[in-house]
């Protein structure tokens, strides 16, 4: 289980996007903590006013809206009322259990995760916070109590689900990109602009840095790419995506990934060494195919990408470069070759600098 807190300064903002992922049929609500009424009666006006009410108690807290992501391993089996139960837990544990709060389950991503918005202003007008080491053992206790699967435990019954690859005009760009953009940011666990970059070209996707014509800020488009990286149809603002990934939004996400993914190196680098001691390829190919089959893609570097070839665990959600798994091939060396020309990967790999192999009679 993982558990990630937002807060943001307009609460209607974030009610609004998780409502819009129920227009879609993406998501319910299956849940209405402290609320006068069931969520199936609750319309949106009621929804917001409670929260509202709140707010406006203490005008001095700014980032009031509170947006909390509990997110569980794909393939594990969690029921609605099992979902309303880990978040009427996980809400008492951080201090939130009198709180009004609004569960939402969605449905459009490769693994089960539901969404909470609160606000952070309880009702004698005091702000709320948490203190250092009170979000790990909030989610430590709901893990044992529910018997959750932990983040970086391995769950070998737990395939990678593909995000399907965005294919223009199949439907409306705006709904296109955002449901695949929400499903990597959930799903995936990268530390900069260009490594979220190479991730989503492979799901026909590209983002970029604008500067803005009126102002000195940056500001992020995305649009959608073919096989071949033609750019089609019209770039999209990030501020006119449900979810918002501006600039600033990011950043905080990236330094939330580097943090998370931490634990997860270890599991790709051992695969990784267990395929050249174990397997042997002799190829790039097949050692791509051996990664394959362990749920890690190797992407090749691009222009954007300086720090070379990229791991994805699809499994644990990490995205990692050459230079964070350490002591692995250089570059050069894990490039295709004629198997009767060179020595094999693996030979390649532990070759002595200088070292030069000999001839091979092409006869």
């Amino acid at each position: 289980m993982v558990a990630i807190i937002h807060t943001a300064t307009s609460v209607a903002h974030v009610l609004r996007y998780n409502e819009w992922k129920v227009a879609q049929g993406t998501a319910c609500c299956i849940g209405a903590e402290n609320y006068l009424s069931d969520p199936a009666s609750l319309s949106w006006s009621m929804k917001l006013r409670r929260l509202t009410d709140l707010a406006i108690l203490n005008g001095k807290v700014l980032r009031n809206a509170v947006h909390i992501s509990v997110n569980f391993r794909p393939g594990e089996r969690v029921t609605t009322h099992l979902l309303q139960r880990v978040a009427r837990s996980y809400m008492a544990c951080i201090g939130y259990g009198r709180q009004p709060y609004l569960v939402y389950q969605h449905l459009d991503a490769g693994h089960p995760h539901i969404h909470v918005v609160s606000i952070s202003v309880n009702e004698g007008g005091r702000r709320l916070s948490i203190r250092p080491g009170q979000l790990k053992e909030a989610k430590e206790k709901v893990e044992r109590e529910f018997g959750l699967v932990p983040r970086l435990s391995a769950r070998p019954d737990s395939p990678a689900i593909p995000i399907q690859r965005l294919h223009y005009g199949a439907a409306p760009m705006t709904t296109a990109v955002a449901r695949i953009t929400d499903l990597i940011f959930g799903r995936y666990l990268f530390g900069s602009f260009e490594e979220m970059n190479a991730l989503m070209r492979e799901y026909g996707i590209t983002a970029r840095r604008c500067r803005g014509k009126h102002t000195a800020d940056d500001y992020v488009v995305f649009q959608a790419v073919d096989e071949r990286g033609k750019h089609r149809g019209v770039p999209l603002k990030a501020s006119l995506l449900p979810s918002k990934p501006t600039l600033a939004w990011l950043e905080m996400k990236y330094r939330v990934n580097r943090i998370n993914r931490r634990g997860c190196v270890r599991p790709v680098k051992n695969a990784i060494l267990r395929a050249f001691h174990m397997q042997r390829p002799e190829t790039f190919e097949e050692m791509t195919r051996i990664l394959a089959q362990q749920s890690i893609q190797i992407l090749a570097p691009d222009d954007s990408l300086r720090t070379g070839r990229l791991y994805v665990d699809h499994r644990t959600g990490g995205v990692f470069t050459e230079h964070l798994l350490g002591n692995l091939p250089a570059p050069e060396h894990l490039v295709p070759h004629p198997v009767r020309q060179h020595p094999s990967f693996h030979e390649s790999w532990f070759m002595r600098p200088g070292h030069q192999p000999d001839a091979v009679d092409p006869d």
